[in-house]
């Protein structure tokens, strides 16, 4: 086989500038965060059903997601967008009890996964908790299972199609790079040792309320708590992992941060889960102030 450019280069000759600078765009990173914002809300509304919020959940996420862009404009947008489509899976998750069963439905995760998968191979790790689900709804069958792998398949195919070098060992090239995240693994520096505590902590004591009060509710919700809760320890785990890789740390704890973000606007709307604010506002602010100090936002 005789190497040729990628198939890209050619439907858009100059691709690799136009998506630097699409994704280095300020108006992007706004356009994303709001978009993710106001998926909280609604997101928590398809999940429990309509419930009264103070909104003060809400308001309490939205600095410390933005925050999170303060290092960079393109890291961050690449993590808004894996964000949002963990949203879309998880919509898609949530719905799945008044769903059909039918094997289309099961190939839109298998494709969003492949998504996620483009962006980080890490996020492999969320296949057992899909597979999980559709075992709940008897959906794990041997042809819905192979209609979630091969939407998978779609998109690492049309991505091989796409952006390989056109040559056996332009393929070879390609997906290594595509698996090669897998492997780099960074300890934190100690600059960076103070921000994990801090999304630890908020992720614990939001894993507290959690505990107090997932008994109380109705299956439904308990199912989609369960749900939420796993999702955002496995993207915080991951982001213990791989977060810390240059330009990777915001992809694993923007899924968390929405994750935990749904379950606490959901806490707050009951008074007796009110004891949550005092230490999440005093975990937010420090995460806020210690993040702008150390990029040279606020002191020099």
């Amino acid at each position: 086989m005789l190497p040729r450019p990628p198939l890209i280069g050619e439907l858009l000759p100059r691709h690799q500038d136009w998506w630097q600078a699409f994704i280095s765009s300020p108006w992007l990173s706004i356009a994303l965060l709001l978009s993710l914002i106001f998926s909280i809300r609604r997101h928590g509304e398809l999940a429990y059903g309509s419930y009264r919020s103070s909104y003060i959940g809400f308001l309490l996420i939205i600095p410390y997601m933005g925050s999170q862009l303060l290092p960079g404009l393109s890291p961050g947008n690449i993590g808004l967008i894996g964000a949002l489509i963990i949203v879309i899976l998880s919509d898609h998750i949530v719905l799945s009890l008044s769903r059909s069963r039918s094997t289309y439905f099961v190939y839109i995760p298998g494709f969003l996964l492949g998504l996620l998968f483009m962006i980080h191979p890490g996020h492999l790790l969320l296949y057992p908790i899909i597979i999980a689900r559709l075992k709940n709804i008897n959906s794990a069958s041997a042809r819905h299972i192979t209609a979630l792998l091969l939407g998978t398949a779609t998109v690492l195919l049309l991505g091989t199609m796409l952006f390989a070098e056109r040559s056996l060992g332009g393929l070879s090239r390609y997906w290594a790079e595509l698996v090669t995240p897998l492997a780099e693994v960074h300890l934190p520096a100690l600059t960076e040792i103070p921000l994990l505590t801090l999304d630890l902590l908020y992720l614990g004591f939001v894993t507290i309320a959690y505990g107090i009060t997932v008994r109380s509710n109705v299956v439904r919700v308990r199912s989609a708590l369960k749900y939420h809760m796993t999702v955002a320890w496995i993207m915080m785990a991951l982001h213990l992992v791989y977060g810390l890789s240059d330009g990777g740390q915001w992809i694993f704890i923007l899924g968390s941060l929405f994750m935990s973000g749904t379950m606490t606007d959901y806490f707050l709307s009951h008074t007796k889960n009110k004891w949550l604010l005092p230490p999440l506002s005093i975990l937010l602010a420090a995460c806020i102030g210690y993040r702008a100090h150390l990029y040279g936002i606020i002191f020099q």
